[in-house]
């Protein structure tokens, strides 16, 4: 039987309470991955900025205010953070977030499902 010297397994058994205390750490944090809805539909700023790109006066009392960055969309409700939107197809956008935004009668009625997962939601009347 070999014998290891005790410096030597000591360096061991310190190396591999230093790899597991390692592995509890990174297991004690949240992990967390971002995806982003894929969609092959195209729309150009300027036919989003002319269709989408104003106020919405939702009937909790909130505004919904989308705008365009160069060649991202994005939605946001009055004193929240904005999310990403991603357009689905033609009046229907997903946002980062998962909540869906569609369109309605020409655009004149705008209806949020998962309305809860919109960064600073109000309460639903």
């Amino acid at each position: 039987m070999n014998k290891i010297p005790r410096k030597q397994a000591l360096a061991i058994l310190l190396g591999a309470a230093a790899s597991a205390a390692a592995t509890l750490a990174l297991a004690a944090q949240p992990q967390t991955v971002q995806i982003r809805p894929q969609s092959t539909y195209s729309l150009s700023p300027d036919d989003f900025d002319a269709a989408y790109a104003h106020r919405y006066d939702l009937n909790n009392g909130q505004t919904l205010k989308l705008r365009h960055s160069p060649l991202r969309y994005f939605v946001r409700l009055a004193g929240a953070p904005e999310v990403e939107l991603f357009p689905q197809a033609r009046d229907v956008f997903l946002t980062s977030t998962g909540a869906t935004v569609l369109f309605r009668d020409d655009g004149d009625t705008v209806v949020v499902r998962g309305f809860e997962k919109m960064p600073g939601h109000g309460p639903l009347r």
